[in-house]
């Protein structure tokens, strides 16, 4: 099979899987909005930032480094496979172990340490929340590495959909926000249970044992270094600022903060399945000597995100009072200005999708590793500083200046590493942004007739329409490539 079918074949059942995700994951949100009060509501998802925080130390760079040997190795020495799997199993259970007892043990003291005694509950549970979600995450690189994006979604889906039905059925049953967090809990643990069925069957059980080779341990735990090093940046960037809003601000405040962060977390649903597609291409293509392959396929890729992103954020920045007053109720009003913010922030998250993770599977962890942890220390100093004088909005400002240089950096060392067209990215983006000065003027002189969610979806329907129409005029959207890579 061609290559281009190859990578559509993955993209559509990673699309499929991640749209699921963020679907359901979208109306956990609302429903839980609705059927939770505010302090619960954001007292459910302190607790969600805090055990974010504390995965770190379960999970570290293991999953991703094991998934960039096993990329590197299926090519030219495949029967190493099996040992690099098993080492990095080993090695991530291990931690998992180690991390939960902590965690069991140093439970009240973390509830005190954020300053939310009635988060004790949670962190106790939290214990098995860092475990399944580290083994999950282990289970979701590896398969990565493997290619096999199929198995990766199965259990993707699998992990939303209990998630979804169960966080419910327990809140419902009046288990309040404890009951939603043990149904995430209870996602996590079928997903990490189909991910390791998959690797093991697929992977392990009928392969020929050989010998390690001789220093392939000592790399993997090398490479697994400064992954950890961008992946523990990564999570003080995503779960930190959550914290610390709750520490100076409140519950109240996080629930309005968590608010604009779900919604972004939605709209980033296809560039997170393009981004995870792709990454291992990259460095599938360079080892078999293709390295202006793997720049085109960067390229499209960014182009395409950006062709959807800033499009989308100027879009959502018009329409985020009367989606957040329709959608979530009035009371949430107050996380109008903070999405107006993190929709900026949206177009910048969506450029590190589809160039990260693809960093590191071409051997560029350490360097970005780098560039995480000057940027996240940045992120940290400047919510200290905007959160106590801007309140909650600062915390979304905080998260923009950070990440869009981290953002920027890492196109930088992708531009670096392999032969990108420079001068097409730059007159593709001149186009976006001329479409998207167009649908904005139009959206605008509408968006006051949005007072229904009818007319807010007309509103939003508009735009798409005349987004599509100036992208196929300007030959930025291509019809009929759309439709054979979707279907």
């Amino acid at each position: 099979m061609a290559l281009p079918s190859i990578l559509g074949k993955r993209f559509r059942v990673e699309l499929l899987a991640t749209g699921i995700y963020s679907v359901l994951g979208a109306l956990l949100t609302i429903i839980l909005a609705r059927i939770l009060d505010p302090d619960g509501y954001g007292l459910l998802f302190l607790a969600l930032s805090v055990c974010g925080v504390l995965r770190i130390f379960a999970k570290l760079g293991i999953g991703k480094s094991t998934g960039k040997y096993i990329a590197t190795y299926k090519e030219k020495n495949p029967e190493q496979i099996p040992n690099i799997l098993k080492f990095g199993l080993v090695l991530n259970c291990s931690l998992i172990l180690l991390v939960s007892i902590m965690i069991y043990f140093f439970h009240d003291f973390i509830a005190q340490a954020v300053g939310e005694p009635d988060l004790s509950p949670f962190i106790l549970l939290g214990a098995l929340y860092v475990a399944f979600s580290a083994l999950n995450y282990y289970c979701r690189r590896t398969l990565q590495g493997f290619e096999s994006i199929k198995a990766s979604s199965i259990s993707k889906i699998v992990k939303s959909v209990v998630k979804f039905i169960l966080s419910i059925i327990l809140v419902l049953l009046g288990y309040g926000a404890i009951g939603a967090f043990m149904g995430h809990i209870l996602g996590l643990v079928a997903a990490s249970i189909i991910g390791i069925s998959f690797l093991y069957f697929q992977h392990y059980q009928n392969q020929i044992s050989v010998p390690i080779e001789p220093g392939l341990r000592k790399r993997i735990l090398e490479y697994s270094l400064p992954i950890t090093l961008t992946s523990t940046s990564a999570n003080i960037d995503r779960n930190l600022d959550t914290i610390l809003v709750g520490f100076f601000i409140g519950p109240m405040a996080v629930a309005f903060y968590t608010v604009g962060k779900q919604v972004i977390s939605f709209i980033e649903t296809p560039v997170s399945a393009l981004g995870f597609s792709l990454s291992p291409s990259y460095e599938s293509q360079r080892a078999q000597g293709n390295p202006d392959v793997a720049a085109k396929i960067y390229e499209e890729g960014m182009v395409h995100t950006l062709l959807l992103y800033i499009p989308a954020s100027a879009g959502l920045i018009i329409i985020s009072e009367p989606f957040v007053l329709l959608i979530f109720g009035e009371e949430y009003l107050g996380a109008v200005s903070v999405l107006q913010v993190l929709a900026v922030y949206a177009v910048f998250l969506a450029m590190v999708k589809i160039t990260g993770s693809g960093l590191d599977f071409l051997g560029k962890a350490k360097q970005r590793s780098i560039i995480r942890a000057i940027t996240t220390i940045l992120n940290v100093i400047l919510n200290l500083i905007l959160i106590p004088t801007l309140g909650v909005v600062g915390a979304a400002i905080a998260t923009l200046i950070s990440y869009s240089i981290y953002s920027l950096s890492n196109v930088y060392l992708m531009h670096a590493e392999l032969p990108i067209n420079s001068r097409y990215l730059l007159s593709s983006i001149s186009k976006i942004i001329l479409i998207t000065l167009v649908m904005a003027i139009s959206v605008y002189s509408v968006i006051s007739y949005a007072n229904s969610v009818p007319t807010l979806i007309s509103t939003i329907c508009l735009g798409i329409i005349i987004w599509a129409v100036l992208g196929y005029i300007v030959d930025l959207i291509d019809i009929k490539k759309i439709w054979s890579t979707l279907v």
